[in-house]
């Protein structure tokens, strides 16, 4: 017995050592990589099978594709929701790497990306340790790995993946200019990499950005104020040529934006979806209870950062988006909030240290809640990504589309076939076109014929939102050509048809 004893405390010894010896060159506490690998497996549950791929993840591919094969070398990015709006093209120049290292895998890009996020966590330790403590610093960074919300981002393979990063190496970066002002040029350049990715985002961050620089009275040098001017001009410089030549069409629509939003005011829609977001990172399945404990919470930091102004800089980052389009009359997208999970951990880090130092048992309890409330989301919603936020009208997942070109190659047999398709949006094909492109022709060696064939095959996404719709085209699918064979994978179904 004694000798079993000394065994185990000397494993446990080691155990400590070993988490300790690599981290502890950072000054991070061993338990930070079991919060990193809690974060990486979160993020990639399920997701070879239930990865979203849609059409502008086959669009923004196809452009990387034209890229790294040298065929259109563009100035700018995708194309937001509001006419005349672009988002950067480093949005696409970003993928160009983690493209060419995958193979055009979009799973191993989104891999690749979620690494980036997590190992973002570290700077979130480090940045909140340096600002509120290591205490708080831990139960933020264990917030945010297990936060619903930013498992969902992460898992996204579209432009805004990698905000979260990039805005915590914002907040480190802003964090350690208290020390070396020199540190605001990395936050500058960082920021401007930001811009191509989400103007909204980039614009929303700036304002608490500059307060936190005047509130701690960072200054800049000369020459560093030069820098900082100097990388952000040469990071947006795309943007600046694509506008030259373009007679200034981004400039042109922002202010009709603005107009319009100035006549069309929506102020209470601002927080609509501020407050989903606040749900999906405390209890993603109890709204009620999720915006009560919510209201508790924000009580509670604010009377704690009365006393302690440190405390005061995440509620800044938290709560300036929403009042910044409360007060411009817009109803923003749910994913214009995607830096709210990040400083959303450290708010509630800071209730429930301050919650332990009064009554422990409290800060406990916050911490059950907190955690119950994210695992009971992820293990109902992840497996099937049901009720996805993101894309709620679409089941288009990469395991099930990948099946159906398997099937439709395997059919086919080596002869030639076109295909047609129904697709939410209606008629984007970028989707199928990428699949076919990357993973048809290297799995069978060629790709579907452009005009129609006799024997043909239809690609079938299901119609949750205009079923009626949907049942109008099938009929006159029908007027032109008979089934012949059919395959279903989950909610995604290829019928093979012949031409009368």
């Amino acid at each position: 017995m004694v000798g079993a004893s000394m065994v185990k405390a000397k494993s446990k010894r080691l155990l400590y050592q070993v988490l300790e010896f690599v981290p502890g060159c950072w000054g991070l506490p061993g338990v930070i990589f079991v919060v990193l690998f809690l974060a990486f497996i979160l993020r990639i549950l399920w997701l070879p099978h239930n990865l979203f791929f849609g059409f502008e993840q086959g669009r923004d591919l196809l452009a990387v594709q034209d890229i790294v094969s040298f065929e259109d070398l563009r100035l700018i990015g995708p194309k937001t929701d509001i006419d005349g709006i672009f988002h950067g093209v480093l949005s696409y120049y970003l993928l160009v790497p983690f493209f060419v290292i995958a193979g055009g895998d979009p799973l191993l890009i989104t891999i690749s990306l979620i690494v980036l996020n997590v190992l973002s966590v570290l700077l979130l330790y480090k940045a909140t340790s340096l600002l509120l403590g290591k205490r708080v610093a831990l139960f933020s960074s264990v917030f945010y790995a297990l936060s619903y919300s930013s498992i969902i981002y992460a898992r996204w393979l579209s432009n805004p993946n990698l905000i979260p990063a990039l805005t915590i190496g914002i907040f480190y970066s802003l964090v350690k200019a208290r020390e070396n002002s020199r540190f605001l040029v990395l936050a500058a350049f960082l920021w401007a990499i930001l811009f191509h990715l989400s103007l909204a985002s980039a614009i929303i961050l700036m304002p608490p950005a500059l307060l936190f620089i005047l509130l701690y009275r960072v200054r800049l040098s000369p020459r560093d104020l030069v820098f900082s001017v100097v990388s952000i001009l040469l990071v947006l410089l795309p943007y600046i040529l694509f506008e030259l030549r373009n007679d200034f069409v981004l400039a042109k629509s922002s202010q009709k934006l603005l107009l319009v939003a100035g006549s069309e005011l929506n102020s209470w829609g601002a927080f609509d979806q501020f407050s989903n977001e606040i749900v999906d990172n405390i209890i993603p399945l109890h709204r009620t209870a999720a915006l009560s404990l919510f209201l508790v919470v924000l009580v509670l930091s604010i009377w704690f950062s009365v006393k302690n102004k440190p405390a005061f800089i995440p509620l800044i980052f938290l709560l300036f988006p929403p009042l910044f389009f409360f007060l411009l009359g817009i109803r923003p997208l749910r994913h214009i909030y995607i830096t709210t999970p990040v400083f959303f951990s450290i708010m509630l880090a800071v209730a429930v240290c301050t919650f332990a130092e009064k009554r422990k048992y409290l800060g406990y309890l916050l911490v059950g809640v907190i955690i119950a409330g994210n695992a009971w989301a992820i293990l109902s919603l992840l497996p099937e990504s049901k009720s996805n936020f993101l894309q709620r009208s679409q089941r288009t997942y990469l395991g099930d589309e990948k099946k159906i070109v398997d099937y439709v190659y395997q059919d086919a047999n080596g002869q030639p076939f076109s295909y047609d398709y129904y697709s939410i949006p209606y008629w984007k094909k970028e989707a199928w076109e990428y699949l076919f492109l990357w993973y048809g022709q290297s799995e069978y060696g060629y790709l579907p014929e452009k005009e129609r064939t006799e024997v043909f095959y239809v690609l079938i996404e299901p119609d949750e939102g205009q079923p009626l719709y949907q049942k109008n085209w099938y009929e006159g699918l029908n007027k032109d050509s008979v089934p012949i064979a059919s395959f279903v994978s989950d909610k995604l179904k290829a019928e093979k048809r012949k031409q009368k």
